[in-house]
């Protein structure tokens, strides 16, 4: 992962790691132009070496050319059938998530 994000760098010098690799999760801080943010999201998406990419801030501009929850895989579809179980009716955390 550290490797991933100083090849970024080198391209985008706004581009910053903070994580905690005990629960292999982090945020990644992107700076620079609409174009070249939504650009590092979707290589960040591509790599192997992440599970899942969620875009937690950014200018609507960016939101609007990616999506910002990315795609969930197996992984979103289990927990999409099991949010359906205990919540049939879907009034919890409506309209805030993927799921």
């Amino acid at each position: 992962m550290l490797g991933l994000v100083e090849e970024l760098a080198r391209t985008n010098r706004g581009v910053e790691l903070t994580g905690r690799a005990a629960v292999a999760a982090g945020l990644v801080r992107i700076e620079g132009g609409i174009e070249s943010q939504a650009a590092i999201v979707e290589h960040l998406r591509q790599s192997s070496l992440i599970s899942h990419a969620t875009v937690r801030d950014a200018p609507l501009a960016v939101k609007q050319q990616v999506d910002t929850w990315g795609e969930l895989g197996a992984s979103g579809m289990l927990a999409s059938r099991v949010k359906r179980a205990l919540d049939p009716a879907g009034i919890l955390n409506a309209g805030r998530g993927p799921i």
